[in-house]
């Protein structure tokens, strides 16, 4: 552990050479700022990680990245999916629609619909729906569902986008009332690993450059947030730690981080001059998220919850 707290300095001295920290770490995450971040880096997702769509981190069982292990998240859903014979779909955040096309393609009976910020990734989502007839993405903040009636879905899902809101329990409320009874939410995101009094100061600096860099203003101990949105009235049927099993997309991140802009400070203080922030503050994510994770400071969790009747 000492080793990891030594190099995590350096890095932090690394990050200071090529970034104005006071300036990144005083990002704020407001709805029109985390779609304008979005639409910023959909090219560079594209490029960087997944051509497919997927802007998601792959759960690698095995340990070795391969780009199907980006399936892993919509796979589980569609466990669920089978185990309800569910008819209704709801994905929150679903960007440019990757997953809900996966399973629209796989169950064809089914009805998706997704939900994003307008300004973001959902045009992406839009014009792919076009082809696929059985999903529907629109417009929409997932902290206000009232365009869909109560108890209408049998399945709601989210990845990695819940850590965007600081109401979460607003959302699983949100979500308990489109539910039908016995309807499950799953959910695939990041947290805090620790409670945030325990940190030293470096990993402090170092959550929160690696928040701003995804346009998150607080990641929320994990077990925090399940005990809020649990009183929803939701019940747990499954849940599991993969922190250990991103690592192999986070360690492909990171040497892309290096690459662009930490193995050269001087071409890297250049590149942040040349690109909006929303772009070059995400390198620094990928510079210290793995190193976090090994460090027990972030860990990745799924969620599954069930609506009791």
């Amino acid at each position: 552990m000492d080793d990891l707290q030594t190099e995590l300095k350096r890095r932090l001295a690394k990050v200071k050479q090529v970034f104005d920290v006071d300036k990144a770490v005083s990002v704020e995450a407001t709805l029109t700022s985390i779609a304008r971040y979005y639409k910023i880096n959909k090219l560079a997702y594209s490029f960087f990680h997944n051509p497919r769509g997927f802007v998601h981190t792959g759960i690698s069982r095995d340990l070795k990245y391969k780009p199907n292990d980006l399936l892993e998240q919509p796979k589980l859903v569609a466990r669920y999916i089978e185990q309800l014979n569910a008819c209704n779909v709801l994905e929150l955040a679903t960007g440019k629609g990757a997953s809900s096309i996966y399973l629209a393609q796989k169950f064809p009976n089914v009805k998706f619909d997704g939900i994003d910020l307008p300004g973001g990734q959902l045009g992406v989502a839009e014009k792919a729906a076009r082809g696929v007839q059985n999903f529907s993405p629109v417009e929409g903040d997932f902290h206000d569902l009232s365009q869909y009636p109560d108890n209408h879905f049998d399945v709601v899902f989210v990845v990695e986008s819940l850590c965007h809101s600081t109401k979460k329990d607003k959302v699983a409320s949100e979500v308990w009332r489109v539910l039908r009874d016995g309807g499950v939410f799953v959910i695939f995101d990041g947290y805090l690993g620790k409670f945030g009094d325990s940190l030293n100061a470096n990993e402090c600096l170092a959550k929160k450059l690696v928040e701003r860099g995804m346009m998150v203003n607080n990641f929320e101990n994990y077990d925090a947030v399940k005990g809020r949105i649990l009183l929803t009235g939701f019940k747990v049927i499954y849940e599991e730690d993969v922190s250990t099993f991103i690592m192999p997309t986070l360690r492909r991140f990171e040497r892309v981080a290096k690459r662009a802009v930490f193995n050269h400070p001087r071409f890297g203080r250049f590149i942040v001059k040349l690109l909006p922030d929303e772009f070059t503050f995400n390198a620094i994510s990928g510079f210290l998220m793995l190193l976090l994770v090994k460090l027990g400071v972030a860990r990745y969790m799924i969620l599954v919850i069930e609506k009791q009747g």
